[in-house]
């Protein structure tokens, strides 16, 4: 078979697998919604998002894709392929878009490493009226590296946008150059809910003076509905969480709501965490639930004081009086494990038998 040879022309939204032995060129089905940035491009023909031609910013890649106007604009999906380099430049996604900025290792919202100019952020704004039944949107963040934070923004005209946003090996340094929001920041989230999964990612306060969160909703429907190693450096306040796995949290957690966002295939709680016993800190759940944690995360509950939470061991075994510290009590949960169970059915037929051991 034939090489095949990516190439586009000069439209940023359209790139195709080239037939390079056939004379004056062939295309097989077309990639749409693709754009492409370099900051380091300094070819002789202007910058059109083209693989021969990218963008120089991420800010003109996403201009050039601009708000969506109409029904199919909404659900045709973009990615920014983002070349390694320095991009100092605050970054505005565009509305009733799903996007996704795909980073080489090496893509840095910075001038240098470290900075030496102010601290860049990412606004991620909803405000225009839906132009359908859904007003559902999603943004995709791979492999990045940030000294400010990523802000959630709704209102205007906007009705009950849901905003969901995926991060892959996204780091939030602080305490490099002022920044002016936590990483995760959805404090001007005023309408609809924002829904946040991470994976190895490091989330710390980029806030300057600190604002005391990673990841703050303000009150806000902003759900943590997922982590999978993660790294919490401050506190995180939250409607809810979903599903926790080998993260590490070492600020207070607090959460509104729990279980809406669980399921069969992510029940929710926390397995494999931990909660460092050198950073104290408190589980508070504004309206009583239920905790679900296993017992690699429970052993490491030493110095975490839980609030308002009904604590339950999913494997680890009932001892009468062990509790984490801060005396949150078990629940019955606490005893559903094989052994304890078996213990629980030896003591019954002991009880129905007078006291006689059966033999």
């Amino acid at each position: 078979m034939p090489p095949l040879v990516l190439a586009t022309n000069t439209d940023p939204g359209t790139a195709f697998w080239v037939d390079a032995a056939i004379i004056g060129g062939g295309s097989v089905a077309p990639i749409t919604g693709l754009t492409f940035v370099d900051a380091n491009y300094s070819g002789a023909t202007p910058p059109d998002g083209s693989i021969a031609a990218p963008h120089t910013t991420i800010q003109d890649a996403l201009t050039a894709i601009g708000d969506a106007a109409t029904a199919a604009e909404q659900f045709q999906g973009w990615k920014v392929i983002i070349s390694a380099g320095f991009y100092d430049e605050n970054l505005t996604i565009p509305q009733r878009r799903n996007i996704a900025l795909d980073c080489a290792p090496g893509v840095i919202l910075a001038d240098a490493f470290p900075p030496t100019t102010s601290a860049k952020k990412i606004t991620w704004a909803q405000n225009l009226a839906p132009l359908g039944p859904i007003e559902s949107y999603g943004l995709q963040i791979n492999n990045l590296i940030m000294f400010d934070g990523i802000e959630f923004v709704s209102g205007g005209a906007a009705v009950d946008p849901s905003m969901e946003m995926r991060l892959n090996t996204v780091s939030f340094v602080s305490g490099v150059v002022a920044g002016t929001i936590p990483s995760i920041d959805a404090t001007a989230l005023t309408v609809g809910s924002g829904i946040v999964e991470v994976r190895d990612c490091l989330l710390r306060d980029t806030a300057n003076p600190p604002s005391g969160f990673c990841f703050n909703a303000g009150g806000n429907e902003a759900y943590l509905s997922y982590a999978n190693s993660c790294e919490f450096d401050a506190s995180i306040s939250a409607l809810g969480y979903g599903q926790m796995v080998n993260s590490t949290f070492s600020g207070d957690q607090t959460y509104s709501d729990q279980s809406s966002l669980g399921n069969l295939d992510r029940p929710e709680g926390f397995f494999g965490c931990q909660f460092p016993a050198g950073a104290p800190n408190t589980f508070t759940m504004t309206v009583a639930g239920n905790f679900d944690m296993d017992g690699v995360t429970w052993r490491s509950c030493s110095n975490t004081t839980f609030v308002g939470a009904t604590i339950r061991s999913l494997d680890d075994e009932y001892v009468a009086g062990n509790t984490p510290a801060g005396g949150g009590a078990w629940a019955a949960g606490g005893d559903n494990t094989l052994s304890n169970a078996l213990d629980r059915m030896a003591t019954l037929l002991l009880t129905l038998n007078g006291g006689t051991p059966i033999p």
